[in-house]
């Protein structure tokens, strides 16, 4: 019950936050399953339009699937997050994260996950 319990204050905050925001749109990264190491992960956003200020939520229950933002595409393409120093982490298992515009690419702060699929590329215009 707590666990439910938690996840509804984290949609609330989300909801919150786009509020205040003004954000265009709100996503759970992976749908009901949330973030994961699976290859269906790097396929998720290839259909849909990213806005500047629409918020991504990454939901997980393993620290291993951390989520690294990255801007560089080596560092993405090789799950090698020391090639990007301008990475930036996210930790908590209910991260919210504003987007900005231009391409951000995420992966699995264990480079094991993000080789097993927990990677995804997104444009944000």
């Amino acid at each position: 019950m707590s666990t439910r319990m938690s996840d509804l204050f984290v949609i609330g905050v989300g909801i919150l936050v786009c509020l205040l925001l003004q954000c265009e749109a709100y996503y759970t990264v992976g749908g009901a399953e949330g973030w994961r190491a699976d290859p269906s992960i790097t396929d998720w956003p290839k259909d849909m339009s990213f806005k500047a200020g629409d918020v991504l939520f990454f939901k997980y229950s393993s620290e291993d699937l951390g989520v690294v933002a990255l801007t560089n595409s080596d560092a993405y393409k090789n799950c090698n997050i020391i090639l990007d120093l301008t990475r930036t982490f996210h930790g908590s298992g209910n991260d919210l994260v504003v987007l900005q515009q231009g391409t951000i690419y995420f992966v699995a702060i264990t480079k094991a996950y993000c080789i097993k699929g927990a990677k995804m590329m997104i444009d944000v215009k």
